[in-house]
């Protein structure tokens, strides 16, 4: 059986209860995640969409919600 959950600050945190009698031993298993970098496929979006408009990221509510209310008229 494979449980899934995260090492944070020296212990392993579970995604679900699981009860097991006493005594019982458990093997923990922490597998090296690689983080983020600039190769990652998730920058290559980055400048993708070009609107001409330069503040996206301050008013980025106001134009989702305009967006929305285009989609719904």
């Amino acid at each position: 059986m494979k449980i899934r959950g995260r090492f944070i600050q020296g212990r392993v945190e579970l995604e679900q209860l699981i009860d097991l009698p006493d005594g019982t031993e458990v093997e923990v298993i922490i597998e090296e995640r690689k983080g983020f970098s600039k190769s990652d496929p998730l920058f290559r979006i980055m400048g993708a969409g070009h609107s001409g408009k330069r503040d996206v990221s301050r008013n980025k509510y106001k134009y989702v919600a305009e967006s929305y209310e285009t989609r719904t008229k």
